[in-house]
C-alpha cells in the first residue's frame, strides 16, 4: 500500500500491527481497560479511534459513552471473527474445521492463543494433558511444531493489521462491522423482537439528530427501516450530509432494502439526485432523475410523474430553459389531474412548489405572468409548510425586486431568512443570503451586498454548496467589484464563476460570465485604453451570444448585442432585470423589432425604408400570429379536442387567406406543383392576371427559366387543373382553368 494518511491514520502497516499487538496481549491477559488503552502511544490511539468511531454510532446508548475499552472489545472480536474463512460467527466450529482444513489454521491460532474460544477435546485424535497452553494443544492437534504454529499466528496478526487497517481508510468492511455490533446492541439490550428493535434505532436516530451527527442518524433510521424518516433528514441537513464520505454508500444500502415500494425508490433518487448535484456531478444527477421517471413510468402514477418532472425542470433551468419550461407544465398537467394532489401531502406540496418554480423561470425572463402563479401557489394549504413558504417568499423577494419595490422585496427575503433559520437549513440560508445581495446591489450599497456574497463563500468553506448558486455567488461579487471601479477584482470574480459553469454545463450562467467578462474589459479598456481588453471584449461578448441563443432569453441576446455600442450605461444594464409589458415578455424578439420599425415610420424617412418597415412589421406580427396558432394546436393535441376545435382552425385559415392578395393565393398553389420560389412564380401569376393569358415565353422570363423547363411546368399545372391549354404549336397559350 502507498503510503499517505486518511483519517489522520497513516496507510503503513507497521503502526497498525504493533497496535494489534498490544491489544491482543491485553485481551489474553484480562489487562484491556481504560487506564491501560490511556498508556497507548498517540498514533495507536488515533489508530483504535478511528476503528472505533462507526461501532460507538451503532451500538448507541447500549455502551455507556466513556467504556472505549467495551468499544475495542467488540471491534477485536468482530475482527478475529472476520479471519474465519467462512466469516461468520456462529459457534461451535466443525470439527472438520479444526482437523482437516488448513486454510482455517490461521484464524483457529489466534482465537485459540489469545483466549477468544476455547479448543475442544477430540480424544480420538489427540490425548490433551492437563493444564497444556492451547499453543501445545494445537500442535498436537495438526501434528506441526511450535515454529510452526508461531508462523501460523504471525499470519493471523498480519491479517487483522490488514483487516483493520482497510476499516479504517475506505469503509470497505463497514456493513459486516455494522450487523455485528448491532447484534452486540441487541444482546446487551435484551431487544429480541423486531418491533423493539426499530423502537430502539428511532430512538437512537432521534438522539444523534439532535447531536448533529446526522450520518449516524441517518444509519439508525434505515436500520428502523424508516425511509421517510431517513429522507427527511437528508433533505433537511443537506448541507452539513453531503460532505460526509459515508452518505453516497449509505444512500446504496437504503435502495438495497428489502420490499423497498417503488415510491420509496422515486423518493430516494430524487433525494440522490439533490446529493450529486451538490457533489458537482450534474451527469449523475441527471441519471437519478431519469432512473426516478421510469420508475414514476411504470407506476403509471401521475403525482408521481409530476414530482420527477418538477425537479427535472430545476436540473434544466441553467441548462435549457426551454426544456425547462416544458418540464414544469408537464408537472402541473400531471399533478392538477392527479386525484393524489389531494390525498397525498407531498403531491400537493409538489404542485405549489412547481407553481413557485415556474414563476422563477418567468420572473428570470422579466414576464409578468409571474405574479398569476406565484398568487395561485399562495392559495394552496402546502406553502403553510415552513419550506414551502420559505420557497413562496424567496420568489416574491425577486419579483418586487424586479418590479423595482425593494423594500418590499427585502421583506420578503428576510421572512424566507427566517424559515431557514427555524428549520436548521442551511442550504437554504446560503440562497437566501445570495439574494439579499442582489438587492442591496440594486439599492448600490455595493459594500453590504459584499458582504452577504462572503458570508456565503466563507460558509462553503465547510459545506458545499450547487455549482449554479456558487457561480451565481462570485458573479455577483465580480459585480459589485464592477460597479466600485476594481475592475482586476470584478475580472477575478467573473473567471471563477465561468469555470465553475463550464465544468457543471450551466449554459446560462457561461453566458453572463462571458457578458460580465467582457462588460468588465471595455471598462478597463475605457479606462486604461490598452487594446488587448478591447479584443478581450469582443471575444467575451461572441462567446455570451453563442451561450444565449440556444435558449429563449432574447432579453439577454439583445443586450449583448448592444452592450458595447451603448458603452456600459448603467440604465441598460440594469434594464435587463425589470418585469416587461406582458405582450413583450411573451414575445421579445418580434416586439422589439416592432418597435424598432415604428420609429423609422415616424421618421422622414425615404419611400423604400418606408416600404420594408411596413413588411418588417407586417412579419413580425405574422410570426406571432403562427406561434400562437402552433401553441394552440399543440394543445389540442395533447388533450385530444382537435375535433372541437376544427371550425375555429378553418375560420382562422381563411383568414389568413383572404389576407393573401390573388397573386400570392395562385403562387402558392402552383408552388406545391412546380417546387419553385414563390416569388418566381408570383410574377408570372401577376403577368397571367394582368394579361389574362400566360404563353412559354412569358412564364420563362417571369420565372427566370430555359423555354424547356418552362414548358414542362406549364403542362403539370394544366394536367393538375390549375391552368387550361389552349390552341397548339406557336399559338399555344394558357389561361386560369375556372371551374
Amino acid at each position: 500500500m502507498n503510503d499517505h494518511n486518511y483519517r489522520g491514520i497513516s496507510a503503513s502497516s507497521a503502526p497498525a500491527k504493533a497496535c494489534v499487538e498490544k491489544i491482543l496481549d491485553a485481551c489474553r491477559n484480562n489487562r484491556l481497560s481504560a487506564e491501560w488503552l490511556d498508556r497507548l502511544e498517540q498514533e495507536e490511539r488515533q489508530f483504535l479511534e478511528a476503528l472505533v468511531a462507526p461501532v460507538r454510532i451503532t451500538v448507541g446508548n447500549a455502551f455507556a459513552s466513556d467504556d472505549f475499552s467495551g468499544l475495542v472489545e467488540v471491534v477485536m472480536r468482530w475482527g478475529v471473527m472476520n479471519l474465519r474463512p467462512d466469516r461468520a460467527s456462529t459457534m461451535p466450529i466443525e470439527r472438520t474445521c479444526w482437523l482437516e482444513r488448513a486454510s482455517w489454521r490461521p484464524a483457529l491460532a489466534l482465537m485459540c492463543h489469545y483466549g477468544f474460544v476455547q479448543i475442544p477435546d477430540f480424544p480420538d485424535h489427540y490425548y490433551r494433558r492437563r493444564g497444556e497452553a492451547a499453543a501445545e494443544t494445537l500442535c498436537g492437534l495438526w501434528d506441526i511444531g511450535l515454529s510452526s504454529f508461531y508462523r501460523l499466528l504471525s499470519t493471523a496478526r498480519r491479517r487483522l493489521a490488514q483487516l483493520f487497517l482497510e476499516q479504517i481508510l475506505d469503509d470497505r468492511h463497514h456493513d459486516s462491522l455494522q450487523a455485528f455490533a448491532q447484534q452486540e446492541a441487541y444482546d446487551r439490550l435484551g431487544l429480541e423482537d423486531t418491533h423493539a428493535r426499530q423502537a430502539w434505532h428511532a430512538q437512537q436516530a432521534e438522539f444523534l439528530t439532535h447531536a448533529g451527527q446526522y450520518l449516524g442518524a441517518l444509519q439508525h433510521w434505515r436500520a428502523a427501516g424508516n425511509v421517510d424518516a431517513a429522507l427527511k433528514l437528508i433533505c433537511l441537513h443537506l448541507a452539513d450530509m453531503s460532505s460526509e464520505p459515508g452518505l453516497d454508500a449509505e444512500m446504496e444500502r437504503l435502495l438495497a432494502l428489502p420490499g423497498l415500494s417503488q415510491h420509496s425508490q422515486i423518493d430516494l433518487q430524487l433525494v440522490i439526485a439533490a446529493v450529486q448535484r451538490v457533489h458537482h456531478q450534474p451527469e449523475h444527477e441527471l441519471q437519478a432523475y431519469e432512473r426516478a421517471l421510469r420508475l414514476a413510468a411504470e407506476l403509471q402514477d401521475a403525482a408521481s410523474l409530476g414530482m420527477v418532472y418538477s425537479y427535472l425542470g430545476k436540473y434544466y433551468e441553467s441548462r435549457d430553459a426551454d426544456r425547462a419550461f416544458a418540464c414544469y407544465q408537464d408537472s402541473l398537467d400531471f399533478l392538477s389531474r392527479s386525484q393524489a394532489v389531494v390525498d397525498r401531502p407531498d403531491a400537493e406540496r409538489a404542485y405549489a412548489e412547481t407553481l413557485v418554480k415556474l414563476a422563477w423561470l418567468y420572473i428570470l425572463r422579466n414576464d409578468p405572468r409571474a405574479r398569476a402563479l406565484l398568487e395561485k401557489a399562495q392559495q394552496l394549504r402546502a406553502t403553510e409548510k415552513e419550506d414551502t413558504a420559505a420557497l413562496l417568499q424567496q420568489a416574491w423577494g425577486e419579483y418586487w425586486r424586479r418590479t423595482g419595490d425593494l423594500e418590499r422585496a427585502l421583506e420578503h427575503k428576510h421572512r424566507a431568512l427566517n424559515i431557514y433559520e427555524r428549520l436548521g437549513d442551511r442550504h437554504g440560508m446560503l440562497k437566501t443570503w445570495i439574494n439579499l445581495g442582489i438587492i442591496y446591489d440594486d439599492m448600490k450599497q455595493y459594500h453590504r451586498a459584499m458582504n452577504c456574497y462572503q458570508r456565503v463563500l466563507d460558509m462553503t468553506q465547510s459545506m458545499p454548496l450547487d455549482p449554479e448558486s456558487l457561480a451565481s455567488t462570485h458573479l455577483n461579487l465580480g459585480a459589485c467589484y464592477y460597479w466600485l471601479q476594481d475592475y482586476d477584482s470584478a475580472i477575478s470574480e467573473y473567471f471563477l464563476a465561468l469555470g465553475i459553469g463550464e465544468k457543471a454545463s450551466l449554459r446560462l450562467q457561461v453566458g453572463r460570465a462571458h457578458y460580465n467578462l467582457a462588460e468588465a474589459h471595455y471598462a478597463r479598456y475605457l479606462l486604461a485604453g490598452n487594446p488587448d481588453d478591447e479584443r478581450h471584449g469582443d471575444h467575451h461578448i461572441t462567446h455570451a451570444i453563442a451561450a444565449w441563443e440556444s435558449e429563449t432569453v432574447s432579453v439577454y441576446v439583445e443586450s449583448a448585442h448592444r452592450l458595447k455600442t451603448e458603452l456600459f450605461s448603467r440604465a441598460s444594464v440594469h434594464a435587463e432585470h425589470r418585469i416587461l409589458a406582458q405582450e413583450k415578455a411573451a414575445y421579445y424578439t418580434e416586439m422589439s423589432e416592432i418597435e424598432r420599425y415604428r420609429q423609422i415610420l415616424q421618421a422622414d424617412a425615404p419611400p423604400v425604408e418606408r416600404i420594408q418597415a411596413h413588411l418588417a412589421i407586417a412579419r413580425a406580427y405574422l410570426s406571432i400570429s403562427r406561434k400562437e396558432r402552433e401553441e394552440a394546436w399543440r394543445l389540442c393535441e395533447k388533450h385530444n379536442l382537435l375535433d372541437a376545435f376544427a371550425g375555429q382552425f378553418d375560420a382562422l385559415r381563411q383568414t389568413f387567406q383572404q389576407s393573401e392578395t390573388s397573386e400570392e393565393r395562385l403562387a402558392q398553389r402552383w408552388h406545391e406543383t412546380t417546387h419553385l420560389s414563390e416569388a418566381a412564380l408570383r410574377k408570372a401569376a401577376r403577368r397571367l392576371l394582368q394579361q389574362g393569358r400566360l404563353t412559354k415565353s412569358t412564364y420563362a422570363a417571369a420565372c427566370g427559366v430555359g423555354l424547356a423547363t418552362a414548358s414542362k411546368h406549364l403542362a403539370q399545372l394544366a394536367e393538375a387543373g390549375l391552368l387550361r391549354q389552349i390552341g397548339k404549336g406557336a399559338s399555344t397559350h394558357y389561361v386560369l382553368n375556372i371551374q
